[in-house]
Order: C-alpha cells, then structure tokens, then sequence
C-alpha cells in the first residue's frame, strides 16, 4: 500500500507520463487502487494503466469509477485478474470508453445497452457529470441529436435532478 501511496503521489504533479504499468504488485489492493484514483480525477496526462494481477477487489474499482467520472484522458485501463465482481469491472471499462476519441455511433451502442427501463443509466449520469468539460458536453450534445433514445434518458436524468433539487429547496425553505 505505501508503494502504492508512492507512486499516487509522484503522479500527481505529472505533466509527462502517459504510460504507467503496475501490473503483477502485490502491494496495490484496495487502499492502493483508492490512492491510484485520486490522482486519475486530476491527472491530465496518463492515456494508458496497467493495473492487472493485483489484489484489488470491488471497494477500490468503485474508487477508480467515481474517478473516471472527473478523468477525460484515460482511454485504456487494464483490470484483470484482480479480485473485482465482472459487473463492475465492465462498468468501468465503459467509463474508459466515454473518454476515448470514438466517434459517436460507437459510443451510442455503449450508452443504449446500459440504459434501465426506467431510463436511468449509469454510463449517462457519468457522462452528464463529465459536461463541465465543454467537450464533453459538446460530444452529449452530438450524441443527443443522433440517438432518441439517449435524448429521452438525458432528459429523464435532467428532469430528475431538477426534482430533487426543489425537494430540497421545499424542505429548506
């Protein structure tokens, strides 16, 4: 974990790496995954991890998720033969895939097939949390206009938020 640790922070001041391969360490588990991933949400440089045959299990692949929602530079992630529920681990690679450079109509298939009957979906929450970047929500935008179905999501989603937030607003006025 202090390898881990170490290493985290060295990255954080990065403004060249773009390669970093940790594979096969016996020190990086949970806490070192959750170290890993507080420097993702930052770090603007790094294209391509290796975090393969490690011992990190679902608490540090959800910490390296929720930073993938703030990361717009890293296009490949290798997770394998880690400790990590499949479910989740696919979750994450298609995080991974929002980021890349793919033309919409390969993102599309990504985003449709995670959309619930409900028509929420977790891949558009993370994209729609991303649209601070004006590329990102340019490349919604795009997608929007090219695909009802993610149109109606995306408004589901919005319509949501708005909700919850006069809920709010109602409990504290």
């Amino acid at each position: 974990v202090d390898g881990a640790k170490a290493i985290a922070e060295a990255l954080r001041g990065n403004t060249t790496l773009t390669t970093l391969n940790l594979s096969n360490n016996e020190e990086i588990d949970n806490d070192g995954a959750k170290a890993i991933a507080e420097v993702l949400r930052e770090n603007t440089t790094l294209t391509e991890l290796n975090l393969s045959f490690n011992k990190i299990g679902d608490d540090g692949a959800k910490a390296i998720a929720e930073a993938l929602r703030d990361n717009t530079t890293l296009t490949t992630l290798y997770l394998g033969s880690n400790k990590i529920g499949s479910d989740l681990q696919d979750r994450i690679y298609q995080l991974v895939k929002i980021n890349t450079d793919a033309p919409a109509e390969k993102i599309i298939p990504i985003i449709t097939s995670d959309l619930h009957a409900d028509g929420s979906s977790p891949l558009l929450n993370a994209l729609l949390e991303k649209t601070s970047n004006d590329d990102a929500a340019a490349r919604l935008d795009l997608l929007c206009d090219q695909n009802e179905k993610i149109r109606a999501a995306v408004q589901t989603i919005r319509n949501r938020a708005l909700e919850e937030e006069m809920v709010a607003a109602a409990r504290q006025g």
